[in-house]
């Protein structure tokens, strides 16, 4: 059965920019982006734990660009999209500790989160608008298409210019 969703996710605020010291060496057109829904009452601990772990990747020496933001509006108020942009494929075969990162990650983000969805995406530069890596900004808004197809992709883009 083919899933089709067009929606906006919402208005969102940056909360939290974490950008580390050493730049990336190879550039590419895939970022990383996941979306968690904080537990009701979690909120202060949740971005606690968060900046803890953020912590722990700069520790690291972890090259990517973290970008996090809090959904404001809408029906997914309260959820927060964090994501990492511009990498090849062959940064994303070297993420820094995968293990550790995960142990971390259970002990300062998962008891204060459910995770809603996490993936990466290619960004297609003839079909998409801006540079495929976001500027600090107050807010934004977060658009989320699922096609089943590249000729579906290109027929939703045409609809919304």
């Amino acid at each position: 059965m083919k899933h089709r969703w067009l929606g906006v996710v919402g208005t969102v605020v940056p909360t939290l920019l974490f950008a580390q010291s050493v730049a990336p060496t190879e550039r590419g057109p895939y970022p990383r982006i996941a979306i968690i829904r904080t537990h009701d009452g979690h909120t202060v601990d949740f971005e606690a734990g968060y900046i803890r772990h953020l912590e722990r990747h700069r520790q690291n020496r972890d090259t990517w660009v973290w970008y996090g933001w809090s959904v404001t509006f809408g029906e997914r108020q309260r959820w927060f999209v964090y994501a990492s942009f511009g990498h090849s494929a062959a940064s994303l075969d070297n993420p820094v500790s995968p293990a550790e990162d995960e142990r971390d990650n259970v002990l300062n983000v998962s008891p204060h989160a459910e995770y809603v969805g996490n993936g990466l995406y290619e960004y297609l530069p003839g079909i998409s608008r801006g540079t495929g890596e976001p500027q600090p900004s107050t807010r934004f808004e977060f658009t989320t298409v699922v096609a089943s197809g590249r000729r579906e992709i290109v027929m939703l883009y045409e609809r919304l210019r």
